[in-house]
Parts: C-alpha cells; structure tokens; sequence
C-alpha cells in the first residue's frame, strides 16, 4: 500500500519491489480501495516518515515472486513508473502517460533490441501499452544485422529453416540437370523428402535426358535363354532348371509367364492330340 498510495508505482512496479504478484497487488487494491498518487501531487493517506517496504518473512514461500523478481528499480525508473494510469502531475488527465514516457519508450524501441517485456519492465508500464504505442504511432523496430548469408523463411509446415534461394536452386537442378534428387537436395541445403514435396507440389519436371527409374533386370539374356532353352526342350522341374541357370525359381515361373514359354507336354502329339492333364488343367 505504501508503495502504490505513497510512491505512486504501478501495480507491475510495485510487485517487483515487494516481491509478490502483480495479480495480487491489484487483488489488494480493488479489496480495500487504494488510490494511487503521483510525484508531487497529493495523497489520499500520506506514508509515514521513513516508510520503506520489505517483503515479509511469511511472505517469502508463500504467493510471491522473490526468487524470480527483477532488480528493484532506480530513481529514474520510479519517477517513470510513478506517472503511469491514474498518476501523472496535478491537473493531468487521469488514464494518459506523459509525454516524457512515450519518448522513452520510442526512443528504447526504435533505437535497440531489447525485448518488449524488458522494456516494459524499465518504464513501468504494460507491454499491451507499448504494443498499442507502436501500432497508433507507426513506431518501427530496427532491422536485425545481416549475417552475410542468404535470406531465410520458415517452412508453414515443419517450422524449419531454408536458405531464400533453396527454391530456385532445387528448380534449376530438377528441371535442368541429370543429377540424383539426393545430390539436388545436398546443392540446396534440404532433405530429400522436402525435395520430392517439392517436385509434386510445384509440378516440376525432370530434364528428358534423365533416365526413368524402373526395374532392372539382375540376369543377362545368356541366363534367360538357357532357362527357355531347358524350359522348352526339356521336362525338368522348375528348381532344377533354376539351379542350372543360378536363377530363384520364381524368377525362371516369371520368364515362362512374360514370354508364354511351353512344355513339351503342352505340345501335341503327331496325331494332333494334347495330353489329358494339360487339358484338364486349362
């Protein structure tokens, strides 16, 4: 009370000196109606001769902030503070901060990088105000310092960081280049993943020398053709066929499928007549 009735410090400034919450600083002023005074104005209830507030003992594990609470403030900082909502000179509107605060304010936000919540806490006031200041006044925070590298944004999705020019680059290469997407990826700073997310998204197409990936055939056509040479001619088991080639059966029932090779029990006979169990089985 003596440091909101007496000093005339924000409800803000005043928890930070005492060690409690700013919350329950305004709690107590709404209960028992404290007024705030100002620097050379008059107050309601004086504060007695050598008035200095400490925080309790019984205060100091119990609703307060004294471990985490902010240096206390300087005499300029007070005089600063004290001028906030409902303070100021004799005869000022109540609710308005003086000319001198703004200034201050402008000058620490236009001039540096200091956090809004730091500068909030200098002057004395809420960062809701210092956000509403810049808005009303066009007030313009300063460029970060160039780091010598590429402009970078942010991916909507993942949050993750790319280099401005990752876009173009994976385009050029995609479109205009033979190389492997993984190597495309490397040269523009992204995951292969990204890269094909790219390419889908964006409808990009690969340069038409590059050479459609499909499957490839691991056996030679030495290897084919004596499979259907002993498929064809002959009347030997699948695996054992496949154990001459040094091919899996299944590959050797692939070849016979593709091609349409046949058995010589699936010929006919001189007189023109099949076989009763080829018969059946088609």
């Amino acid at each position: 009370r003596g440091l909101v009735e007496g000093e005339g410090l924000s409800f803000r400034a005043a928890a930070a000196r005492a060690g409690l919450r700013e919350g329950l600083v305004g709690e107590w002023a709404r209960r028992f109606g404290w007024r705030r005074g100002g620097v050379g104005g008059a107050f309601e209830t004086p504060p007695p001769p050598g008035f200095a507030w400490s925080p309790s003992p019984a205060l100091q594990g119990r609703n307060t902030r004294a471990a985490s609470a902010p240096p206390p403030l300087t005499a300029e900082g007070d005089a600063r503070a004290c001028s906030g909502r409902g303070g100021g000179a004799p005869g000022a509107r109540p609710g308005r901060y003086p000319p001198e605060l703004r200034e201050a304010a402008r000058v620490r936000i236009e001039g540096s990088r200091d956090g809004m919540e730091r500068i909030a806490n200098d002057l004395g006031v809420g960062r809701g105000v210092l956000y509403t200041w810049c808005k009303r006044f066009g007030w313009v925070r300063p460029a970060p310092p160039d780091k010598g590298g590429p402009q970078h944004y942010r991916s909507k999705r993942w949050g993750r960081a790319y280099g401005g020019d990752a876009v173009g680059i994976a385009r050029d290469l995609v479109t205009g280049s033979v190389l492997p997407l993984r190597r495309i990826a490397a040269q523009a700073g992204v995951s292969r993943a990204t890269l094909c997310r790219w390419i889908v998204a964006r409808g990009w197409a690969r340069h038409p020398a590059v050479k459609k990936p499909g499957r490839r055939e691991p056996y030679g056509p030495a290897v084919v053709a004596a499979a259907r040479a002993l498929f064809v001619m002959t009347e030997l088991p699948t695996r054992i066929i496949a154990a001459r080639v040094g091919a899996p059966p299944e590959r050797v029932t692939f070849w016979a499928k593709r091609d349409g090779w046949t058995r010589p029990r699936d010929m006919p006979d001189p007189h023109g007549r099949v076989r009763g169990r080829t018969r059946r089985r088609a």
